[in-house]
C-alpha cells in the first residue's frame, strides 16, 4: 500500500467545487492507485502555518499517518491576504469570527451560480471589507519559520518522500486590493525553496503551471481567492509529475 499525506486547505476540498467534482488530493490518490496497481491511502488534514502549535500539529499528524509521500503546499494566504474574518476576530473576538465565517460560507453557497448572484456576491464582499476592514492572519517571519521547522523535521524521516508545492499567486482582483501581496509571498518563498533544495525535496511549481494558461481568471471564484474545477485539473497534472517522481525515488 502507498500512503499519501496532504497538508490541505480550502483549495484541496470540495467546498467551492460543483457537485460530483473531486478535488485534486482524491484524484491524485486514484491516479497513484491506478498506476501502481496497489491500494493507495490518503490522509488529508487542514493546515495553516500560523500559531504556536502549528509545527507540532502537522508533524504529529504525519508521524501518526506514517506516509510514504507528504505533499506540503507553501501556502501564502495567511501572510498575504487580509481577511474580514480576521478583522472581526481582532475587533470582536473568536465567537464573532466563527459566526461571520459560517454566514460567509452560506452566502457563498447561495451566490455561486448565476450572473446576478455573482454580482451580489462581489458587492457584498466589497461592502464587508469597507465596513469591517481586513487583516492578515500572520506575518511573513512567523509563517516562514513554521514552514522551515516543519521541513527540517520531515527531512529526518528517512522513509518519507516530501513534495513541496510552490503555490499559486493570487488573482488580479486580490493584487489590486492588496498591493503588497506578492512581495510578502516572494520573501517567504525565497527562503523556503532554499530549504527544499537543501533537503533534496521534490518541488512542484504550481505557479508555473497556472501562469502558462492564457487566462488566469478561469482558475478563480468570484472572490478572487478560492479556486475552480479548472484549477484542480491543473493541480492534478502537476501532482502526476511530482508524485510520480517521488514514487520513483521511493522505489
Amino acid at each position: 500500500m502507498t500512503r499519501l499525506f496532504v497538508a490541505g486547505h480550502s483549495d484541496s476540498g470540495t467546498a467551492f467545487l460543483p457537485e460530483g467534482v473531486l478535488p485534486w488530493p482524491e484524484r491524485t490518490r486514484a491516479w497513484v492507485e491506478a498506476g501502481t496497481g496497489e491500494p493507495c491511502e490518503l490522509r488529508e488534514v487542514r493546515f495553516a502555518a500560523m500559531g504556536s502549535r502549528a509545527v507540532d500539529y502537522l508533524v504529529g499528524a504525519v508521524e501518526k499517518a506514517e506516509p510514504d509521500i507528504v505533499i506540503l503546499p507553501l501556502t501564502g494566504f495567511v501572510i498575504a491576504v487580509g481577511t474580514v474574518a480576521e478583522s472581526v476576530r481582532a475587533r470582536f473576538g473568536p465567537r464573532a469570527a466563527r459566526l461571520f465565517l459560517a454566514s460567509e460560507a452560506r452566502f457563498q453557497g447561495h451566490t455561486r451560480e448565476g450572473r446576478l448572484r455573482r454580482s451580489a456576491n462581489r458587492a457584498a464582499r466589497k461592502a464587508a471589507r469597507r465596513v469591517l476592514g481586513t487583516r492578515p492572519l500572520s506575518t511573513v517571519e512567523q509563517t516562514t519559520a513554521i514552514f522551515e521547522e516543519i521541513m527540517d523535521r520531515l527531512a529526518r524521516r528517512e522513509s518519507t518522500q516530501v513534495v513541496v508545492v510552490r503555490d499559486v499567486r493570487f488573482s488580479k482582483e486580490v493584487q489590486e486590493r492588496e498591493p503588497r501581496v506578492h512581495e510578502r509571498f516572494d520573501r517567504m518563498e525565497a527562503r523556503l525553496l532554499a530549504v527544499a533544495a537543501r533537503h533534496h525535496f521534490v518541488v512542484a511549481d504550481l505557479e508555473g503551471a497556472i501562469s502558462r494558461a492564457p487566462d488566469r481568471d478561469v482558475f478563480y471564484q468570484d472572490d478572487g481567492v478560492h479556486t475552480t474545477a479548472a484549477f484542480h485539473d491543473v493541480y492534478l497534472q502537476l501532482m502526476q509529475e511530482a508524485v510520480g517522481q517521488a514514487l520513483a525515488t521511493r522505489a
